[in-house]
């Protein structure tokens, strides 16, 4: 947490791994991060605005990865994608427009973090997850993200306070 500008992006992009371009070194169990070469396949990362494509809700979710639809399957159900499924004629095949535009701000979102974490990463990286959902959706995907309970580690940045008794540890910068 913390006010704009102090570096919460940075400091993510940095344990993701997208960012080497700093002085220091950043350590995992004391190798350096751009030593670990598996380190990004260890990530699932949805920042506050990601690209939706024009196609249907599981290219979306799989995008060019090997297709599983018990893995599919498991994701829709810890998303809570479900009710969207059933309402779509096509269901988990049914097109949702440029950018999402056919869905709502809680359903673009729950498409995002679905995308994040069909590759089972170990780290789930979210940037400001919730900056563009009503407290009520934002609640409920906050919600979803806890269900995954001790099964893989949160890194989320956000300026909302009211998340902050959900988590174990808070840093603010």
């Amino acid at each position: 947490m913390g006010k704009s500008g102090r570096g919460k992006t940075t400091l993510i992009d940095i344990i993701g791994g997208f960012y080497d371009n700093f002085d220091g070194e950043f350590l995992i169990d004391s190798i350096p991060i751009k030593n670990i070469l598996s380190w990004r396949k260890k990530i699932g990362y949805l920042s506050q605005s990601f690209f939706i494509l024009d196609d249907s809700i599981k290219n979306n979710i799989i995008l060019n990865n090997n297709f599983d639809e018990y893995k599919l399957n498991r994701i829709i159900d810890i998303c809570n994608l479900k009710s969207l499924i059933k309402s779509r004629e096509k269901g988990v095949d049914d097109f949702i427009g440029e950018r999402g535009s056919l869905l709502s701000g809680g359903e673009r979102q729950r498409i995002g973090l679905a995308r994040a974490l069909y590759n089972d990463p170990e780290i789930l990286i979210l940037d400001e997850p919730t900056s563009s959902l009503d407290d009520d959706t934002a609640e409920s995907f906050i919600n979803s993200i806890l269900q995954l309970g001790n099964k893989i580690t949160i890194v989320m940045v956000t300026h909302n306070r009211s998340f902050s008794n959900k988590f174990d540890k808070i840093i603010e910068l």
